[in-house]
């Protein structure tokens, strides 16, 4: 697999509609639009690795809807037949508190636990304007959220790593913009990236996801 001697893990992938790879499809630079199942950041990397995964992503999902078994188990119930769990959750939680989202990941977890498999959680990108020069709608509740949100989940809550979206599309000398070396729009409308930012994100996980599915 390019290069990489890797076990053959299947892969649960949770996420909202960046998982899904809305804005991906949009003018790529590779001339031709990606797969539909194919799009997203995680996709890319898994897709272009040769590793087998399900994505179960869904635009608007929630961490606090997925960390509830109750309300989530059409989505889980790939777990038994896949132990690494890639989530890309929590963009739509923003506005809401730092402590419901720690509860609702931690509920996830010990979902995933119990299964046998492990979570790996991802950084939030960012939410800006969609020139890249302002915040979301003018409201800063959504930024701090996902800076509190971003700075937990690099604790590495569940002793099991995690992926680093946010620094890999981020501006790296402001974590609330976008990259500014990516095509512009790098985001059609601020929070969903475009297929440069995608790439990027891909590549970043590509060479990290040894450190994931082992």
């Amino acid at each position: 697999m390019n290069g990489i001697s890797l076990p053959v893990t299947s892969t649960l992938v949770l996420g909202d509609s960046i998982s899904v790879g809305t804005g991906d499809g949009i003018a790529t630079g590779e001339g031709i639009s990606p797969p539909y199942g194919t799009r997203g950041f995680i996709a890319r990397s898994l897709f272009g690795l040769g590793l087998p995964f399900i994505n179960n992503g869904r635009g608007g999902n929630r961490i606090s809807i997925d960390g509830n078994l109750a309300n989530s188990w059409r989505r889980l119930a790939p777990l038994d037949q896949c132990r690494v769990v890639l989530c890309n959750l929590g963009t739509n939680d923003s506005g809401g508190s730092l402590a419901a989202f720690q509860n609702s990941y931690a509920s996830l977890n010990r979902v995933v636990v119990s299964s046998g498999g492990k979570l790996i959680p991802c950084t939030l990108g960012p939410r800006t304007n969609a020139t890249n020069d302002g915040p979301l709608r003018n409201d800063t509740t959504n930024r701090e959220f996902i800076d509190v949100a971003n700075a937990w989940l690099r604790t590495n809550p569940f002793g099991n790593g995690y992926f680093d979206h946010s620094a890999a599309v981020c501006d790296p000398s402001d974590q609330t913009r976008w990259n500014p070396s990516f095509a512009v729009p790098a985001s059609f409308d601020g929070l969903h990236p475009m297929p440069d930012a995608h790439r990027a994100s891909a590549a970043a996980l590509s060479a990290k996801i040894a450190n994931f599915i082992m």
